[in-house]
Formats: structure tokens, C-alpha cells, sequence
């Protein structure tokens, strides 16, 4: 299990053993919205109010990498099922991006009409969905 905070840390827990295995500093430096695990379980991804989303190293528990493009608070990330380098972020800004990050690019942005509070990809990883709160999807 991981866990963050609203300082931007990360505390990674083994639920069998029911102990703190790591501490992960250094994250974000305001409040993580959300966090997710790689399908293969060897990367943590975690989105907070800094406009950041930070990809870690979970045999290393080390920071992989920072990615930005948001202009507002991420508050969603899932990734995807089958493909361990792409995930799906959802923010304030009105957007939804779809990342590759290997490559640590955002390879699509979808511009909708509110904040976006939720996103998720489906079981097979074809489609993506969002919440907002608006009943008006597209600009």
C-alpha cells in the first residue's frame, strides 16, 4: 500500500507484514491528490497540487522522474492495464493527458468544458473515462 500526504511524501506500506517499508521524500511540495502502481507493480505514479506527477522506483525507492504540462491541480492518475509505461491524468485545468513515461512525454491532451476530478482507464485499456462536474463534455 502507498500512502501521501498533504506535505507531498509518499509511505509505502507491507500490508502482509503490517510495516512501514519507505518513506519517499522529496515527492511534491504541496498536497498528493492521488497515487496508482504500474501494472507490472515497480513503479508508483502519484499526481498532487503542485502541477506535478512524480514516477518512483519501487525495488530502487527512488524518484524516476517529474512530469508537467498541467496548468492546474492534478487530481486523478490511473494507468494503464496492459502497457506499463502509459497512464492518465486529470486536472483542474479542464484536461485529460494521456502519457508515455518511458519516453516522458504527454502523447495526447483532450480538452473538456470543467474541472476534472477522476479519470480511469478501461478494463482492456482501449477507452479512457473522466469526471467532471458539468453536463457539457466538449468544448
Amino acid at each position: 500500500m502507498a500512502i501521501g500526504n498533504n506535505i507531498g511524501h509518499i509511505y509505502v506500506y507491507d500490508m502482509q507484514n503490517d510495516q512501514k517499508m519507505h518513506k519517499i521524500e522529496d515527492v511534491h511540495f504541496k498536497q498528493i491528490r492521488d497515487i496508482a502502481f504500474t501494472a507490472d507493480n515497480t513503479k508508483i505514479v502519484s499526481v498532487a497540487d503542485d502541477f506535478t506527477i512524480g514516477v518512483f522506483d519501487l525495488v530502487k525507492f527512488q524518484k524516476i522522474t517529474s512530469l508537467s504540462g498541467h496548468k492546474g491541480n492534478i487530481n486523478s492518475v490511473n494507468t494503464h492495464p496492459k502497457d506499463k509505461s502509459k497512464i492518465v491524468t486529470g486536472s483542474y485545468d479542464r484536461t485529460v493527458k494521456i502519457w508515455d513515461i518511458e519516453s516522458k512525454t504527454c502523447t495526447q491532451t483532450i480538452n473538456l468544458t470543467a474541472n476534472v476530478w477522476s479519470v480511469k482507464f478501461s478494463h482492456d485499456g482501449e477507452l479512457v473515462g473522466a469526471g467532471i462536474l458539468s453536463s457539457i463534455f466538449f468544448t
